[in-house]
């Protein structure tokens, strides 16, 4: 009775492997403990489970409870360990870049040095925007619940950051690597410093993302809560709604502009491209 009593609550919990055990561990220690305790009292064991389980609660409910838990916990996780990782990819680049001696005559890029460049500075720009669209949400629901459809937004936000993170790291990798290709001063360590720094910054932030991602739950759409906050981040989540209904128009209009922009540069060195 107590092992489909448990069962039934596994089945409905969202929560990593890790996560799921140890809570299980959890209720049927205490479960026991119940039983025990009732046995002890001249009760039969059936009788014992049954009243154990009733105290408990429904398994519905309970695991309701700790699903709800679990989601508060990553809303205010997560977003921390994306704008660390992000931090870090940018910051390995800089390091590397900034550190390197200008030409003293100003050359052009190289295409492969162009493309690369650019393919990451457009994702890092996805990153970014998924990293914010987690941030808004959490920080306006900071002390409330989370809903259902914030961990449903968590997720889908995590696997973009990680995905547009993956090709800053990459496209800035190849950038270097060409640079390191050419040279021959005593400043190549920052180089690969930087490197690898990027590199582990998003295979961090891969990992942190695949743990907190639940196991066995369907892709279920469900709605987003109404934002009530009239704080800052309150209204960003309204602004970040409206432009959620408005993909194509907002993001043609960030790209049209950002690719104008980087493209002035685009015949620089790559310390001259940063600004």
């Amino acid at each position: 009775m107590i092992d489909d009593y448990i069962e039934d609550i596994s089945q409905r919990l969202v929560a990593t492997a890790r996560q799921r055990s140890r809570i299980v561990e959890d209720i049927r220690d205490h479960l026991a403990d119940s039983v025990e305790q009732l046995v002890s009292q001249g009760i039969d064991q059936r009788t014992a489970e049954e009243r154990a389980i009733s105290a408990f609660g429904s398994a519905a409910q309970l695991a309701i409870q700790f699903n709800g838990q679990a989601a508060a916990v990553a809303m205010r996780r997560t977003p921390l360990t994306m704008a660390a990782c992000g931090v870090v990819v940018v910051a390995g680049f800089l390091l590397a870049a900034i550190t390197q001696p200008l030409p003293a005559v100003p050359q052009a890029a190289s295409i492969v040095r162009q493309v690369a460049f650019f393919t990451a500075v457009l994702g890092l720009q996805f990153a970014f925007v998924a990293g914010l669209r987690v941030l808004v949400r959490a920080g306006a629901r900071w002390r409330a619940t989370p809903h259902p459809g914030d961990q449903l937004l968590l997720r889908r936000a995590a696997v973009v950051f990680v995905a547009g993170l993956a090709v800053a790291a990459c496209g800035w990798t190849v950038v270097l690597a060409d640079v390191l290709g050419g040279l021959s001063n005593r400043r190549a360590a920052t180089l690969v410093a930087g490197i690898v720094a990027m590199i582990s910054a998003t295979v961090i932030a891969g990992v942190a993302m695949a743990r907190q991602r639940p196991r066995g739950q369907g892709e279920i759409s469900l709605p987003e809560p109404v934002a009530t906050d009239r704080s800052v981040l309150g209204a960003a989540e309204v602004g970040v709604r409206w432009i959620s209904h408005r993909p194509r128009m907002t993001c043609t209009a960030v790209a049209i502009v950002s690719g104008l922009t980087a493209m002035t540069n685009a015949d620089t060195t790559v310390r001259g491209a940063l600004p």
